[in-house]
């Protein structure tokens, strides 16, 4: 059967779903199971699952009496194509999907997936695939999969770990009164990119860099996707040159023998609002040092910032 329709409501369907097992269930018992399979072409203009609307879709769909299961021809969220195969039983969903952009708008994106102002701009691509499934007794997903994305020649406003890193850079000695300002023009970059795998209710960074264009930033760690947490060590070189840092404290200069210099960070706790504070450099890998000194093609020198006298104080009185 062939069916085109104006949109899908996913909801809907789960109410039809749970009727059907229900109505199988209240089966004389002994009764011979149907062996009816019924396949659908589908193509409609709008899906909406749960806040997410998919425009449009087509798809080819199989019904039997114990699973429904979805091969996604082609689908569009948000600018970003989609492909792959749903599979529903009564013991759960499974899914396999291949996201794919190419040159699209980043700001247009991010609005369109959170419903709010985007907090960046500029052209994105993304490649990778994700596998998840989730049981009806534990409705925790388990992931796997990859996930490559690069962006390029835009700004980033409103982003709650760059803007506090900021903050704690703002108050030392060296750059304070000199980092970028995300509720105004925002923080320009030149590029921007993350490669990630999905491990079980986490996305793990593998590689993650921004090449800006005072400054650049490296991070490694994970996002937890169920509890909408972080851990990250990030990794910051504010300046692409080490001329300030020599006009500041000439007396570095030798040490840094032309050398970025760089600041570590730990940014641990709820995705929206974690917290962010300076880390010793013995506690930064190779990893991370690498990703940032590739990025910015150049060596780097990690060291431990130096506070204002007020921020000294602070921290003073915060001490048993």
């Amino acid at each position: 059967m062939n069916i085109s329709l104006n949109s899908i409501d996913w909801g809907r369907i789960e109410k039809i779903l749970e009727y059907a097992y229900q109505k199988n269930d209240d089966d004389v018992e002994g009764s011979e199971k149907s062996n009816i399979r019924l396949t659908l072409a589908i193509k409609s203009e709008t899906f909406t699952y749960n806040d997410y609307v998919f425009r449009p879709i087509q798809a080819d769909v199989s019904l039997t009496p114990d699973v429904i299961l979805v091969a996604v021809q082609h689908a569009k969220l948000c600018e970003i194509a989609l492909s792959g195969i749903v599979k529903v039983t009564r013991q759960g969903l499974e899914f396999y999907a291949v996201p794919s952009s190419r040159n699209k708008n980043l700001e247009l994106t991010l609005s369109c997936l959170f419903n709010e102002r985007a907090s960046a701009s500029g052209k994105f691509d993304l490649e990778g695939e994700i596998m998840a499934n989730s049981k009806v007794e534990s409705p925790v997903r388990s992931y796997s999969g990859v996930l490559d994305f690069s962006a390029d020649h835009g700004r980033i406003y409103r982003f709650g770990i760059l803007a506090k890193i900021l903050a704690v850079l703002n108050v030392t000695e060296i750059y304070r009164g000199q980092v970028p300002d995300l509720v105004g023009e925002g923080f320009a970059y030149n590029s921007m990119n993350i490669k990630a795998n999905f491990k079980g209710k986490k996305l793990v960074m593998e590689e993650c860099a921004l090449d800006g264009t005072s400054m650049g930033l490296a991070c490694e760690g994970d996002i937890d996707l169920v509890d909408n947490t972080i851990d990250l060590v990030i990794l910051v070189a504010p300046f692409k040159t080490v001329d300030r840092i020599v006009k500041k404290i000439p007396l570095i200069s030798s040490v840094l023998g032309g050398k970025l210099i760089s600041i570590p960070f730990r940014a641990r706790g709820k995705l929206q609002d974690p917290t962010v504070i300076p880390l010793s450099p013995t506690a930064v890998g190779s990893g991370v040092l690498g990703v940032l000194e590739r990025t910015l093609k150049l060596p780097i020198k990690i060291i431990q910032p130096m506070f204002s006298d007020e921020k000294k104080e602070a921290q003073d009185n915060q001490k048993p």
